[in-house]
């Protein structure tokens, strides 16, 4: 658009509109064969200020538009050898567009059509005073031709925003067909060359301060090898050798380099040549994981403002396709892992049903092992049977041993409880274990009808610091396991020994073994090879026991050759002590215990233990035959009750004791499990768990009796 102002001139003619004139002179070509017309027309359109060439025919009008660009053209209709209609229409012809007004004597409509059909812009008629309106006439022509020119560039606009979001729909089309990452990177560089009008399009990835290139694709599809050759080694190229893409990187906006070949951003040898490159980074949720360049080919159209709006808007759907990518293949992955661990749990069915019931069996079972156990301690204080003091030792710790393994399945569900720890000699651990498990390697072997020997080479070995039942657990599974891989019969050897400063142990056969696929899982959690009859626990149960004891486990194996297994553990400076040293019996303060439990071979067996270290017990089979007594009169020093019991728990029973006595000590019995899990209770003086260890109950007892007036309310493990 052109502004113009009105103003006076002196040399103005009388009745003459006012003057306009122009900050820049409108140059007319004036085309007319009559020389007194042309020049009136030229000191007429000078005063407006007007730049005026006035020829006289086609040729001349021809040759004038070849050498200059003017503002419009005033071509006269009659003409000598061409008319101005076929002037007009060459002119169009040969890619002159400047804007024509036509000029005739002839005031004639259907040649006014014609005209404007030609590509004219206005028809004038020669009239007595059109002079004087020639100059507003032509001021409106160029006014509607800049117009034109404005809408043909808002529609070219128009139509290039229609393709560049035509070229968005197809990428996001691509892009989104696939989540897989491989199948992505196989068409995510053609699809964004072609969206840009790009000769080709590769995408880094930035990590640990190194770039590497994902993809670099053609827009023919094909794969750019020669960049890809320069990215070649694994980790990538570090970001400070490649300014080019450390901007895009750090978050920067696009970069477009118009000459590759001489900018220093861009290192020689990535085969960008004299390309022009736009680099732009590649969003990832937050941060900027990655940049997209793209390159046209040397001597190709310079990279408009456009395309850079667009490759921009190109980079962030391409960000996320990847960011999408990237998620689901971690959605997969964990969806993988969550399927495993199910395989696991189905697979530990067995194990399963046995924690739900593991509740209810601790308690029955506890019961009669703690009858086991006190009969046990019974007839070893007896001193009558000293020939079977070995085998009742045995007898005595495989029930405490089976007690800890009922409290082990409890706390499968819970925080694992600390062990208590002691000076524990593995030699004693083997050979107890091998006498423990005799019924299964040799009378069992025999009943089957096959061989089974079992030999034990037990080297010179200083002690370790453990806890002695979890170490013959593993021993014992260990064990148990070989005489499972002798189906046929054949030799267990269990073997110690000592190096620097650790000690080992080895159980080998020489039975079926394991495949390599076998062997590498063996330790994994719920596998098995047995089937329904296992939990596929043992050898993972085993590997836990040793990492908390520092030490760790090994498995040697081959099919058909046999299998060994050898746990290695830390050595204790000092020396060797099997198990808690005995205590020598102290003079003991003889007591009034009240007993109280519905079993009664457990209530009468702790009765005959306490009565046989000197103390006078008095039994009751509940809580209210409990309560009944003390309400008649008896003065008991310590009650001792059961958890468990039909009616009225040891819990209620405690409460309702210190109701009326609140002196009274009392102690709880369970045979629900640990007693270090109960949750304190303040009507109760102390927690043993069953079976009882005897010299603890007495200690407890002597405790809280002495303390009656001040109740000690700590916990016991027995």
């Amino acid at each position: 658009m052109f502004r113009t102002e009105t103003g006076a001139r002196p040399d103005a003619l009388p009745g003459e509109p006012p003057i306009e004139e122009t900050p820049a002179a409108i140059h007319v070509l004036v085309v007319e064969d009559d020389v007194d017309q042309a020049e009136l027309v030229q000191r007429t359109l000078e005063r407006q200020s007007f730049r005026v060439t006035a020829v006289g025919d086609s040729a001349a009008c021809f040759q004038a538009v070849a050498g200059h660009r003017y503002s419009l053209i005033l071509l006269d209709y009659s003409l000598p050898r061409m008319n101005g209609l076929v002037v007009l229409t060459e002119l169009r012809a040969r890619g002159v567009y400047t804007p024509v007004v036509m000029v005739t004597a002839q005031g004639d409509e259907r040649l006014a059509i014609e005209s404007m059909q030609a590509g004219g812009m206005d028809f004038v008629v020669k009239t007595s005073g059109y002079l004087a309106a020639l100059p507003t006439v032509l001021r409106k022509v160029l006014t509607q031709h800049e117009l034109a020119l404005e809408n043909e560039q808002l529609h070219r606009e128009t139509r290039q925003r229609l393709r560049d979001a035509e070229a968005l729909v197809d990428l996001s089309r691509t892009i989104t067909a696939n989540l897989d990452l491989k199948v992505l990177l196989g068409v995510i560089g053609q699809a964004a060359a072609r969206a840009c009008d790009m000769e080709r399009c590769s995408i880094f990835q930035c990590r640990d301060g190194r770039a590497r290139l994902l993809v670099s694709q053609r827009a023919s599809g094909t794969l750019d090898t020669e960049l890809a050759a320069a990215f070649r080694d694994e980790p990538g190229q570090p970001v400070a050798e490649l300014p080019f893409l450390a901007s895009a990187f750090a978050g920067e906006d696009a970069v477009l380099i118009e000459d590759a070949s001489g900018d220093p951003r861009v290192p020689s040898g990535l085969g960008f040549g004299a390309n022009s490159v736009l680099v732009l980074p590649l969003g990832r949720q937050a941060s900027v994981g990655g940049a997209l360049v793209l390159d046209t080919a040397a001597g190709d159209d310079p990279v408009m403002a456009a395309r850079v709006v667009l490759a921009t808007m190109v980079a962030g759907h391409v960000g996320l396709a990847l960011d999408n990518a990237r998620l689901y293949e971690e959605t997969q992955r964990t969806l993988a892992d969550l399927k495993e661990a199910q395989d696991r749990l189905v697979r530990g069915e067995t194990l399963r049903a046995l924690g739900e019931l593991a509740s209810g069996a601790a308690h029955h079972l506890n019961n009669l092992l703690a009858v086991i156990v006190g009969r046990c301690q019974l007839l070893l204080h007896s001193g009558k049977v000293p020939e079977a003091k070995r085998p009742l030792e045995i007898i005595e710790r495989s029930a405490l041993d089976g007690a800890e393994v009922v409290r082990r399945i409890q706390q499968f569900s819970r925080t694992r409880q600390a062990d208590e720890t002691q000076h524990v000699d593995i030699n004693q651990v083997a050979a107890d274990i091998v006498e423990m498990t005799r019924v299964r390697w040799h009378d069992g072997a025999v009943a089957q009808g096959i061989a089974i020997k079992t030999s034990c080479d037990l080297g010179v070995i200083p002690p370790i610091l453990g806890n002695p039942a979890s170490l013959r657990e593993v021993v014992t599974n260990l064990l148990l396991n070989a005489i499972d891989a002798l189906p046929h019969g054949g030799e267990i050897r269990v073997r110690t020994w000592a190096e620097t400063e650790h000690v080992f142990l080895s159980v080998s056969d020489n039975g079926i073994g394991m495949g390599e696929d076998v062997r590498r899982r063996a330790l994994e959690p719920f596998f098995t090879t047995k089937g329904v009859k296992s939990t596929g626990l043992g050898l993972s149960v085993n590997y836990g026991i040793m990492e908390r004891h520092h030490g760790d486990l090994s498995v040697s194996s081959a099919l058909g050759q046999g299998t060994s297994v050898t746990i290695r553990l830390p050595g204790a400076r000092g020396r060797v002590t099997h198990g808690a040293p005995a205590r020598a019996p102290k003079a003991v303060t003889q007591r009034q215990i009240l007993v109280v439990d519905d079993q009664p071979e457990v209530r009468q067996a702790l009765g005959e233990l306490l009565e046989a270290r000197g103390h006078h017990v008095i039994l009751a089979d509940g809580g209210q035959e409990a309560l009944s007594r003390l309400g008649s009169g008896l003065t008991p020093d310590v009650v001792l009750t059961d958890l468990g019991m039909p009616g009225m728990t040891g819990r209620e029973l405690a409460h309702a004791i210190k109701r009326q006595w609140r002196d009274l000590p009392i102690g709880l019995i369970t045979g629900w499990g640990d007693a270090s899990s109960l949750t304190a209770d303040p009507d109760t003086d102390f927690v043993m768990s069953k079976p009882i260890d005897l010299d603890h109950l007495l200690e407890a007892v002597d405790r809280a009796a002495a303390g009656r007036q001040q109740p000690d309310t700590r916990c016991a493990r027995g």
